[in-house]
């Protein structure tokens, strides 16, 4: 079906009509879930099923010259060498009045997202010859971010994005090709394409060389970022056995993971799934020497249905002597709710969830392990395994990343054909693809439809939805503005957040979800995705596309979302009622910012900053102590341990939490450290809980209050430095930094603030793209150790709390860092590139 849609049609004369379409391409004056779509005048074919007429390279319109660049050398007399040099590659007498298509392609062996893009360019190169055209491959170079992470090769990447630029626009007007297909695989391939056809401004067409399937071992599910928190141990100190989450489409009620010692149940006997990392953990210690014992820790399955067939339990312990160490878990978000408590003899503890908690389980990744292995909850094994079965085959990294985001974006613009940002690497779909891109490349080179008449203002505010309806990667804000300005056009931050205050969050996928990239597929692909925003009133459905119609005309060819489906969530149940990328300003950021809230992160964030210049001396710093991360520790005291009791949760809309301190037998009855405790705990909650009552119920006291919304967390930011475009020098992206915050379970407790930027991958309470930057003299470069930082989302701010006199009195003795490379590419990026509001371009 797929294929069908894809076949180019001839394009008759269009004429206005009015009707009351199925969606409506004007932009939201309100939310569009709260009108009707208005009665208005669209582009409508008076025909809609024209067979495809043989293709020629003679262009309908005698005053049409389809080979208006490649003439410059194939006619003059004067070219005789230009010309001696074609016959000599194999082009004969009647090639010479032909159209040439130059074929880009981000082809090299190192890397999945493009070891297989020759391949495509040879399918590609296929469907221009059957169109009557001549078709040229040549290749460009390009960036594994996924190898360079973490390294000082990300220095590397953003640059080979504008490097990938210079070279297509090199070769297409050296060459004097008529149009150009590019065919991008990685993060930085595809806005680099995009940006030489928008320089060059001949008929264009992207390809992108698709997803990859996610890896699979033993009934899990992983993928790129996976194998990232997978890493390997730099002797930090170990923490226990953390819950391993299975692969989150496998979660179901049904599922035991035990608290402390004892078996799973028998079948038959409640099942229930025990609250993760993913809730804000301390650490509990124990000085008991009977909990020092080694004692089993399993999970059962409730039945054969099951395929959870590995969980382990919350409360892992490690000897050290007398000690053992546990997680414990002081918060519920309002909107996990617990059945039951089944309480067997002696310290055995069993949770329950209902169906709200599973399903939120669910949207956690497998388990967010930089500290895992770091902490020795998993072992080199178990790590080795997971790397070697994370990338499976041929294709760019499968979640809602850089290179999804991007390819998504740029087919909602107009600059790829339908279904292109979603069809896997490796799906035959793909090869198709290919072959019908010369015929629609020979369409745009009769109409005289180049990049320029597709790229406007409003496309690319299509784009920034489709971003903002995906949870797209932060790099989109970037590559959007360095788009915008190849064609002549400014975007600006500020655009970013007028669409992301109008566009909601509706895509359950990674890093912050569910699913990937294929999955998408499976439901429609995201031609289906289009065509629902276009409903909503969402995107402009006037722009202009490469098959040679319109958005809007497009999305009638294609169905609409499969019915049923959980990916692309309703308006009425959003996963964030606005965008996830914000805007932030302030006197930490005076030029901005970007933030990715996906809202499990809070909208306030204010604690001490712990600075570092340069990623290295982070990651040095998490691995010898991940704990000097957090502002504050819970330790209990031998007699006590906290856990969540629901078994007196009140009946109607108003539930009832209750946290019960359990005292060893006979100790402490009183209640009195016990509510000491309790409320500690209460005070290092670090998600919202929404008009809940919150009871402590103790031993011989009962004690309720209403805890409305805390918004702030208690813990620390991060601050990376050095990092800039220029400072890197290139921008590097901070996915191994987040992965290892994530991993050691700090995911509540640490905010991350860089001028670098942030790999689609990342997660977690993340604001990058400081501008100024620090070697720009940027007051991030200002901050010290113990400053006190607060982000707060609802107002777009973004401060240090310093007065200004300070900030000044520290610049006057601030000193310019030295560059990071005196000559090479580097060098030249350095002193060429503009700063990240204003895209990274380098040919201002």
């Amino acid at each position: 079906m797929q294929a069908h849609f894809l076949s180019p049609t001839i394009y008759p004369t269009t004429t206005t009509t009015t009707t009351t379409p199925a969606f409506s391409p004007l932009f939201p004056k309100c939310r569009a879930h709260s009108r009707k779509p208005p009665t208005l005048t669209i582009r409508a074919s008076t025909e809609t099923s024209t067979p495809p007429p043989p293709q020629t390279t003679t262009s309908t319109d005698p005053s049409q010259q389809l080979n208006k660049y490649s003439s410059r050398i194939t006619q003059p007399k004067s070219q005789g060498g230009s010309q001696a040099i074609l016959y000599g590659v194999g082009l004969t007498d009647e090639d010479m009045n032909k159209p040439q298509i130059g074929i880009s392609s981000v082809w090299y062996e190192g890397n999945t997202c493009n070891m297989h893009l020759l391949k495509l360019a040879e399918a590609v190169k296929e469907g221009v010859t059957e169109t009557g055209m001549v078709g040229f491959r040549f290749n460009t170079i390009g960036v594994s971010d996924a190898i360079s992470m973490g390294t000082r090769g990300m220095c590397f990447s953003l640059q080979s994005r504008d490097l990938i630029a210079d070279s297509i626009e090199t070769v297409m007007s050296a060459q004097w090709y008529d149009g150009n297909i590019a065919i991008p695989g990685c993060d930085k391939n595809m806005p680099g394409t995009i940006m030489a056809m928008g320089r060059l401004n001949r008929p264009s067409i992207m390809i992108y060389g698709g997803t990859i399937k996610p890896g699979h071992f033993q009934g899990h599910t992983f993928d790129i970022v996976s194998a990232f928190q997978y890493l390997r141990n730099h002797g930090g100190p170990v923490l226990s056995k953390a819950l391993a989450l299975a692969p989150r489409r496998e979660a179901r009620r049904g599922c035991v993971a035990v608290l402390l010692q004892g078996e799973g149940y028998e079948k038959g006997e409640q099942k229930g799934f025990c609250l993760t990392y993913l809730f804000s953990v301390n650490y509990a210690i124990l000085s008991s020497p009977s909990l020092s014992s080694d004692f089993s820790c399993k999970g059962g399955v409730a039945d054969s249905s099951s395929s959870f067939s590995s969980v382990y339990t919350a409360f892992g312990q490690l000897r050290t002597g007398q000690s053992v160490q546990f997680f414990i878990f002081y918060f519920l978000p309002d909107w996990i709710f617990l059945d039951k408590v089944n309480s067997v003899e002696g310290s055995h503890r069993f949770i329950a969830l209902s169906d709200e908690a599973l399903a939120f389980l669910n949207t956690a990744s497998e388990i967010v392990v930089y500290g895992e292995y770091v902490s020795g909850a998993v072992s080199d094994e178990q790590r080795m395994n997971v790397v070697r079965n994370s990338c499976p085959g041929a294709g760019a990294c499968g979640g809602m990343y850089t290179a999804n985001t991007m390819a998504s974006a740029i087919e909602a613009m107009g600059m790829s054909l339908p279904y292109s940002s979603s069809t896997p690497a490796e799906d035959s779909l793909k090869l198709d693809e290919c072959r019908l891109a010369g015929k629609y490349l020979l369409e745009l080179l009769k109409m005289d439809l180049k990049p320029r008449d597709i790229i406007t203002k409003k496309s690319l505010r299509n784009a920034m939805v489709v971003v903002m309806a995906l949870g797209g990667s932060t790099n989109a804000v970037l590559h959007l503005i360095a788009i915008a300005r190849s064609v002549g056009l400014e975007l600006t931050l500020d655009d970013f957040q007028k669409v992301s205050d109008e566009v909601p969050f509706l895509a359950d996928l990674k890093p912050s979800g569910k699913y990937v990239m294929e999955d998408v597929h499976k439901i429609g692909g995201t031609p289906a995705v289009i065509r629902h925003l276009l409903e909503l009133g969402y995107m402009d459905g006037d722009c202009m596309t490469v098959t040679g119609k319109t958005l809007a005309e497009n999305a009638k060819l294609f169905p609409s979302l499969a019915e049923g489906q959980q990916i692309i969530r309703p308006l009425s149940n959003p996963i964030k009622e606005t965008g996830h990328i914000q805007i932030l300003y302030g006197n930490l950021a005076p030029e901005g910012s970007v933030a990715k809230i996906t809202g499990k992160e809070g909208l306030y964030f204010s604690g001490p900053a712990l600075v570092f210049e340069g990623e290295e001396a982070m990651l040095a710093a998490i691995s010898e102590d991940p704990l000097s991360f957090k502002a504050s520790q819970l330790i209990l005291f031998p007699s006590f341990f906290i856990y969540f009791d629901p078994d007196k949760l009140g009946n109607g809309s108003r539930r009832q939490y209750v946290i019960r301190c359990l005292t060893r037998p006979q100790r402490r009855r009183d209640g009195i450290p016990a509510l000491f405790i309790c409320l500690l705990v209460s005070l290092c909650i670090s998600a919202r809980i929404w008009s809940r009552r919150l009871r402590l119920d103790l031993p011989s006291s009962k004690v309720s209050f209403k805890h409305g919304f805390i918004p702030s967390s208690l813990g620390k930011v991060v601050v990376i430095r050095g990092e800039g475009p220029k400072g890197g020098p290139g921008m590097a992206e901070m996915l191994t930094p987040t992965s290892a915050i994530m991993g050691a379970g700090l995911g509540k407790d640490v905010a991350l603030l860089t001028d670098g930027r942030f790999s689609g991958g990342s997660h977690g309470y993340v604001v990058g793209h400081i501008c100024p930057e620090a070697q720009e003299g940027g007051p991030i470069g200002l901050v010290q150790n113990g400053d006190i930082i607060t982000i707060d989302i609802q107002k777009k701010k973004m401060d240090v709390q310093l007065s200004d006199e300070v900030l000044e009195h520290r610049r006057k003795n601030w000193t310019a860092p030295a560059y990071k490379a005196d000559r090479g590419v580097l060098y030249k990026y350095i002193k060429n590139v503009q700063s990240a509001s204003k895209g990274c371009v380098t040919d201002e």
